[in-house]
């Protein structure tokens, strides 16, 4: 069993009236075993998107010629997202909110575009998530924090141990299972 060890707002703030800063703050969840295991769930239908997604991209790749690359845009994996959840084969999706699906998409869209970009040469294609792999994924939308808690769609509340002052406009907020321990 993975326990949760931190999460991440970003937040933008204004610095003395005149100046824009994004900050990222870093909490730890105070889950039960209960939602740990949701939240798990969560972040194994986020890797599955990622590596279906991945995995058809490269295939279009490979099937079609260097100078006529036909890929899939955003809004199509989103289409064929809501086609595999609706599908039984792959019932698990519809236990993570679709935002966090949608958000995969846009960070996997995102990462093979800078790919190709020739003003990023330094760039990588982007490679298949692995098992062991650091577990995170990101709801772009819809938090809410209340003293020590958190709102996570499809969970509700949970605790957090709130060490610093939240200042400014949350933006979004990034759960990740950082270190694997044995309950």
């Amino acid at each position: 069993m993975f326990e949760l060890e931190c999460f991440t707002f970003l937040i933008d703030q204004w610095y003395n009236g005149c100046m824009f800063i994004r900050k990222a703050f870093k909490y730890q969840l105070k889950v039960t075993q209960k939602q740990s295991a949701v939240l798990l769930d969560m972040s194994r239908a986020n890797k599955f998107a990622w590596n279906k997604a991945l995995a058809m991209q490269s295939g279009r790749l490979e099937r079609h010629e260097r100078k006529d690359r036909k890929l899939l845009s955003y809004n199509e994996l989103a289409h064929l997202l809501m086609l595999w959840k609706q599908s039984e084969e792959w019932f698990f999706l519809n236990q993570a909110p679709s935002q966090t699906l949608q958000q995969t998409l846009k960070d996997l869209d995102r990462a093979i575009r800078d790919a190709f970009n020739p003003k990023q040469p330094l760039k990588k294609y982007p490679v298949f998530k692995k098992k062991h792999e650091i577990k995170s994924f990101r709801f772009p939308q819809n938090i809410k924090v209340n003293c020590n808690q958190v709102y996570i769609p499809k969970i509700g509340w949970v605790r957090f141990r709130n060490s610093r002052k939240l200042e400014g406009e949350l933006k979004n907020m990034t759960i990740s299972f950082l270190r694997k321990k044995l309950l």
